[in-house]
């Protein structure tokens, strides 16, 4: 405080600043500074779980694009009418090899014939011949559409390459495009429980199997994707038509923490026999 001369021998009291804030602006501040901490505390929260939930969404969407890349990309080597479904199974025949035949045992059998590979370095290929598969035929061995065990020589001066076939053996039609396939075993995705695997090395069934008769553990069960919830049909073969080959679609839905992925996806199959 302090006191000031007014001109007539008098001294006028005034009051000082310099003592500090009053009770009543120090709550005022503190108020103030508890809103603006608690609002700034609200935006970082809001913050840091939309940042879970999209790195929830990106990580479930890469899980699916994995998925359905792999099945796709395998599909598109399947075996013509080899595709089929059974619940939650999906099965398919993969082609390691093929070629256009210059001869085939179709009228008397034989061990051997003559062919010309579509493509340079196939002659280390191996497995079952099949010719012109027609149906579901291609997964019953005794039908003759598949032959045994098979492998490849490498080509001579013309290109040809000749096909020798582990037994003797008669194949039931020529094929409209003189084309033949070299394939493997069945390969198999099952959706099991919240789980896709993919199946292999468990050979021909001419019904197909299900998760209950497919391997149970690795290197012949792998698994592909999780967080999956069953669809009501998660994989479908559409039959070829006169405008387009066959298709798969698949319907796969991926869950996790409240955030849902679904994949709606085709994949057209090789159609030409």
């Amino acid at each position: 405080m302090g006191f000031l001369d007014n001109g007539l021998g008098e001294l006028n009291y005034r009051p000082s600043r310099e003592g500090g804030f009053t009770m009543i602006e120090l709550i005022i501040v503190i108020v103030l500074m508890s809103i603006i901490s608690l609002a700034g505390v609200e935006i970082i929260s809001f913050t840091v779980q939309a940042y879970e939930k999209m790195s929830g969404r990106q990580t479930l969407g890469h899980s699916a694009r994995v998925a359905t890349d792999r099945i796709s990309r395998e599909l598109r080597s399947a075996l013509p009418n080899s595709a089929r479904v059974s619940g939650s199974c999906l099965e398919y025949i993969p082609i390691n090899a093929a070629g256009s035949y210059i001869d085939l045992p179709v009228e008397v059998s034989a061990v051997t014939f003559q062919a010309i590979p579509f493509n340079a370095g196939q002659e280390s290929s191996s497995g079952r011949v099949a010719v012109y598969p027609v149906g579901t035929s291609v997964y019953n061995l005794g039908s003759n559409t598949l032959s045994g065990s098979a492998t490849l020589t490498g080509p001579d001066v013309n290109n040809e390459i000749q096909v020798t076939m582990s037994a003797s053996h008669r194949f039931p039609n020529h094929s409209p495009t003189s084309r033949f396939f070299l394939v493997g075993d069945p390969v198999s995705f099952c959706l099991d429980g919240e789980n896709l695997f993919r199946y292999e090395n468990y050979g021909f069934s001419t019904p197909q199997p299900g998760v209950g008769s497919l391997p149970g553990s690795l290197p012949e069960r792998a698994l592909l994707a999780q967080n999956l919830s069953f669809s009501v049909t998660p994989f479908a073969v559409i039959a070829q038509s006169l405008q387009r080959n066959a298709i798969v679609a698949m319907d796969l839905i991926f869950t996790e923490d409240g955030e849902t992925v679904r994949i709606a996806h085709e994949v057209q199959l090789r159609n030409v026999q």
